[in-house]
């Protein structure tokens, strides 16, 4: 029966997949397995995988019919208690909030002086408060291929989005539970104390899993390079302090027995204090599980204690299988399982290249659907970044958090040799991730290449596990590399385009891809307008870019790494925000902007950083061309020199998916009236409606000249502007004319094959909108 167990696990993560994302792919994958063993006459494992299919088929749907709120949209005034440690930063205050009735909510806040800031650095799990404010809809993912965050909070019970108002009333618990919080909380704070700012969020992320304080450009480099792994608490971490814990416990004079007992105990304790992370209670209870077996004298292999911990982890919440780092756990832990017949009989040399190979190319199934990227060089980094963290960087800050707690300045050392390590780990770590020559940005597979990805990655670890000699060897490898060529080469080969008005709020931002990948464009980068403050403790840490959260996350979904040519049509901020750091990470050949663009210092700023990256400028006036293949794109404006930067917008005309598009950036009705009487012929299908709907734009004049069919309107929900105004709705609705709105329907796409195509939406909340021409 224990044999059987690892097929009924594999099949439970079908089961619960087929049960909430029907696939023909994982359907025709368990018929395929069932044929195998079957043919095979091993009729029990047949069963073992019937039953794990069907039982957490049927769970799961069971779940999920409960997987819903008893809590109202709208003003709501309870009692609940913080579910952890408040994320402070500045003036924003996030927490996860237990409702009185036990469902969890999450909360945002914007504290409003000082002394509210440090009320909530003072809260913790289980502390219970007065909570007033209002619930809201969270939002799915408004952009292709963007974060869902309504389902990321659905799959941990979390339905509503609870904005706070005002807290008061607040006491604190005395359960077994809040003390480990407050543990949590304390230690957290004593880090931030006694390490230096530029490691402290490192410490904290090594030793209690809080990573909210680190660095993001920091971040974003470990991501990149495939070593985003090390800043979380890993198994071997937990591996390693209960191994420190049960040495100590022998030492003091404690039997096995009870040394195993003690553990008991202390590990889910330390799986609360360190945040329970899906690889910390993974480890957490792969070691119970092994402690327990071996008290009452009941052995599991250890392939076999990863499957029971598998199954019991989705016991609790089956919808934990679809979030990341729940894979990632899982499928390197089992890969490192099944090939250690192969490791056991190496030199280390050779057991710690395997590991990372092996780390490295069985997380790709989950690493490519999710981020996009590997890089080639994270197989050699690892190599040495993992025993560095493992063995150096991890002791020090545990020697330099428990030190410090001492007096007469024991801990001083360590912790000045943690930081000198990590300031030189950092920067080695930005450098290489900023020159990186091997990073293969490839997009998101589509699904019957996932299901490759998943069946490569199997293969490898099966020829470990049977020990496959000479060329064989090298099969699961080869295998692996062409799935990654093919994947690489998928854009060039498909003859689909796309023109999509990206959702980036109050703004513009318009991607072109033309089929084949013969040209990639963008008109605008979005961008959003701030103002200093003034009081130092409301400044964020953690500034939210619109190019890091959607634009860039959207391009590389694409797998894109250049952009052929980026028009800027005009100096707004809502145009240009974000065209520096889409500079930065992105290969643009060409800028175009309108001749006489630079008008103020932001201006001046993007054209030098543009010269810095040699990237060629085009100033560009009417009559200009650019042409890609047989899509020519034609300059209508800036036809002269204009007092109002939105009368200089550039105006691109192209005929793109068998239809004719106008976008006409900022253009008001002034530039309108120049542009028809430049172009008295002008017609298009698509207007771009100028200025996100202005009134003061799509004028009575222009409409009937242009007869467009359908307007798309680029603004921010309940922007301060009110755009789009009612005037110009009601003008699009009497002429017939279909409307298009990023603030209701999200991202605006339209997909197309030679001249044929049609519009996509992605719009932001499950209640149906109305359409809006209607509105």
């Amino acid at each position: 029966m224990q044999c059987e167990i690892v097929y009924f696990a594999a099949s439970a993560a079908f089961g619960i997949t087929f049960s909430v994302q029907p696939s023909i792919y994982g359907l025709a994958s368990i018929f395929a397995v069932l044929i195998y063993t079957g043919v095979k006459r091993r009729y029990q494992t047949v069963l073992a995988i019937l039953a794990g299919f069907c039982f957490f088929y049927v769970y799961t749907a069971y779940y999920e019919t409960h997987n819903v709120s008893m809590l109202q949209k709208g003003k709501i005034r309870s009692y609940g208690e913080f579910v952890d440690e408040p994320r402070v930063d500045g003036d924003s205050v996030k927490a996860v909030i237990k409702h009185e009735n036990g469902e969890s909510v999450a909360m945002i806040y914007k504290a409003k002086d000082i002394n509210d800031q440090e009320l909530f650095k003072n809260r913790y799990g289980g502390v219970s408060c007065l909570f007033e404010g209002e619930l809201k809809e969270p939002k799915k993912a408004v952009n292709p291929n963007g974060f869902d965050y309504k389902s990321y909070l659905h799959q941990n019970r979390i339905y509503w989005i609870f904005v706070a108002e005002r807290i008061g009333h607040c006491s604190a618990p005395k359960s077994p539970l809040a003390f480990l919080h407050l543990l949590r909380m304390e230690g957290n704070r004593h880090i931030e104390k006694v390490f230096p700012q530029q490691s402290a969020g490192l410490v904290q992320a090594l030793l209690l899993g809080e990573r909210s304080q680190m660095d993001q450009d920091t971040l974003d480099s470990y991501q990149n390079l495939g070593t985003i792994h090390l800043l979380a608490i890993s198994g071997m971490q937990v591996g390693l302090l209960a191994a420190l814990c049960y040495n100590l416990l022998l030492l003091i004079g404690l039997t096995h027995e009870k040394a195993r007992i003690v553990l008991l105990f202390l590990l889910p304790a330390y799986g609360v204090i360190t945040g329970e992370s899906d690889s910390v209670m993974r480890a957490v209870y792969m070691a119970e599980l092994f402690l327990l077996t071996k008290s009452l004298k009941f052995p599991l292999q250890p392939l076999h204690i990863i499957a029971y911990s598998f199954l019991f982890m989705l016991v609790l919440n089956p919808l934990q299988l679809f979030q990341p780092g729940f894979q990632l756990s899982f499928l390197v832990s089992l890969s490192l399982m099944l090939s250690s017949k192969f490791l056991s009989g190496q030199s280390f040399f050779i057991q710690t290249l395997s590991i990372s190979a092996l780390s490295q190319i069985c997380s790709l199934p989950v690493i490519l659907p999710f981020f996009y990227q590997i890089s080639l060089m994270s197989f050699f980094i690892n190599l040495f970044y993992v025993p560095y963290y493992s063995f150096v960087l991890f002791p020090l800050a545990l020697a330099g958090f428990i030190l410090s707690s001492l007096p007469g300045g024991i801990g001083n050392l360590p912790v000045s040799l943690f930081n000198t390590l990590i300031q030189w780990t950092d920067n080695l770590t930005e450098a290489i991730a900023s020159h990186d020559p091997f990073l293969l940005l490839l997009g998101k597979p589509p699904d019957w290449l996932e299901v490759l990805y998943i069946i490569s990655a199997l293969f490898l670890c099966l020829s470990f596990e049977y020990k496959l000699k000479g060329l064989k060897r090298l099969l699961p490898y080869g295998g692996m590399g062409i799935l990654l060529i093919l994947h690489s080469i998928l854009p060039y080969l498909s003859p689909y385009g796309e023109v999509t008005f990206l959702d980036i709020g109050q703004g513009d931002s318009i991607f072109i891809e033309l089929p084949y990948r013969q040209g990639i464009y963008m008109i605008d980068t979005g961008g959003k307008v701030t103002f200093e403050n003034k009081e130092k403790w409301r400044e964020r840490k953690n500034t939210a870019s619109l190019a890091k959260s959607v634009t860039l996350p959207f391009l590389k979904s694409k797998g894109i790494s250049k952009i052929d040519t980026l028009f800027l049509t005009h100096g707004d901020m809502d145009h240009v925000g974000e065209a520096q750091t889409l500079l930065n990470e992105v290969q643009i050949d060409q800028l175009a902007v309108p001749k006489g663009f630079i008008r103020d210092k932001t201006d001046e700023t993007i054209i030098q950083a543009a010269l810095q990256k040699k990237v060629e400028i085009s100033a560009v006036q009417k009559g200009d061309v650019f042409y890609q293949k047989s899509y020519p794109f034609y300059i209508l404006s800036p036809a002269e020199w204009s007092e109002s930067k939105n009368d200089s917008s550039i105006v691109i005309y192209a005929k793109i998916g068998g239809k004719s598009w106008l976008f006409t950036g900022d253009l008001e009705k002034e530039g309108e009236r120049k542009l028809l009487q430049n172009y008295p012929d002008l017609h298009a299908d698509i207007l771009k409606a100028g200025h996100h709907g202005s009134k003061g734009s799509s004028s009575d004049e222009f409409l009937d000249a242009l007869k467009p069919k359908t307007a798309v309107i680029s603004a921010g929900k309940n922007n301060r502007y009110h755009h789009p105004h009612k005037e110009v709705l009601d003008k699009l609705k009497v002429r017939g004319i279909s409307i298009y709105r990023t603030d209701l329907q999200g991202a605006i796409q339209y997909q197309f094959s030679g001249s044929i195509g049609t519009f996509l939406t992605y719009p932001p909340y499950d209640e149906v909108w109305k359409d809006s021409n209607e509105q």
